[in-house]
Parts: structure tokens; sequence; C-alpha cells
């Protein structure tokens, strides 16, 4: 869960560059749905009280929605400078 915390916030503003994204406004929209990923899971661990060993629980409850979620934001990456 720390890995996913981390790069959602990495994430966050990448939408600006546009060298970097093809859709700002997609971008803006998954990462805003993994910003609630983020919550969600977040919220639950608080109220367990931030148990060490969580893995389990992450993949069980939020791994696939974070994983949907990461191939549609790759998507967006360009690969390939523009041709002029």
């Amino acid at each position: 869960m720390k890995s996913w915390s981390l790069f959602v916030a990495l994430t966050e503003f990448v939408w600006q560059n546009t060298t970097l994204v093809s859709n700002a406004v997609r971008w803006a929209s998954i990462w805003f749905e993994m910003e609630i990923v983020n919550a969600l899971a977040l919220a639950e661990w608080e109220e367990q009280g931030s148990p060490l060993a969580w893995h389990e629980r992450w993949c069980e409850g939020y791994q696939a929605d974070a994983q949907a979620l990461l191939s549609e934001l790759t998507c967006l990456i360009v690969t390939q400078a523009p041709t002029q």
C-alpha cells in the first residue's frame, strides 16, 4: 500500500506536462479514481490500527482496482516524440 500511495502522490500533476501525457483530462480523471482507492485503503488500514502485516488485505480488497487504473493511466503516457 505504501508504494501505491507514493505512486499516486508522485503522479498527481503529471497531466500538466503535455509532452508526457496524451490526454490530460483523462489522466486527471483516472488519477482521481486512484486517489479514491488510496483513500479507501488508507482509511481501512487506519481503522484496523495500522497493522504492519496488511499486504494480504491490500491484495484482497484493492490491488485489482489499482492495477486496472494503472493500466489505463499508462496508456496515456506518450512514448514517442511527435514528428514534425
